[in-house]
């Protein structure tokens, strides 16, 4: 079983497991080319064309997805449940089963809180693997799904 969890955004934070090995994880950046924000088609075919080639290069048998909630601006909103639709259409055009985990579960897991800021939760992933180097609240969230995935699917 390889998992894929996301963290979408325009900078997309993943961690991508191999049964019980995680075998990598860190960010995909979307949103910039050449120095200058891109246009959302061109984020959403980024995001595309990403998700095809980890799942024919990995073999991804589960995605896991943080369910957007609520953000400081519309832009970043729109970000989001834009990137999240995408997600969801491509797992099941591809036959791969996703899950939205609602982000106060998540940070009440992997924190004890549900309203967790984003150094909690950096600690919290740093943490729970000491192996990796997390660098990102982005890659942090991603590895909590991940964490957080396997632990209620057990």
């Amino acid at each position: 079983m390889t998992t894929l969890a996301l963290d979408l955004a325009s900078t997309t934070g993943y961690a991508l497991a191999f049964d019980t090995e995680i075998i990598s994880s860190g960010i995909l950046t979307l949103d910039r080319g050449r120095g200058v924000l891109v246009p959302r088609q061109v984020r959403i075919a980024r995001l595309w064309r990403r998700l095809n080639m980890l799942a024919e290069c990995w073999q991804i048998t589960d995605l896991v997805l943080e369910r957007p909630a609520h953000f400081r601006s519309m832009a970043a909103s729109e970000v989001a449940f834009g990137m999240f639709a995408v997600a969801g259409l491509w797992s099941t055009i591809v036959n791969i089963p996703a899950t939205s985990i609602v982000p106060t579960a998540l940070k009440r897991w992997a924190t004890g809180s549900g309203a967790a800021r984003k150094p909690d939760m950096i600690r919290a992933a740093a943490a729970k693997y000491p192996g990796i180097n997390v660098f990102s609240a982005d890659q942090a969230d991603a590895l909590l799904l991940l964490g957080y995935y396997r632990a209620m699917s057990c």
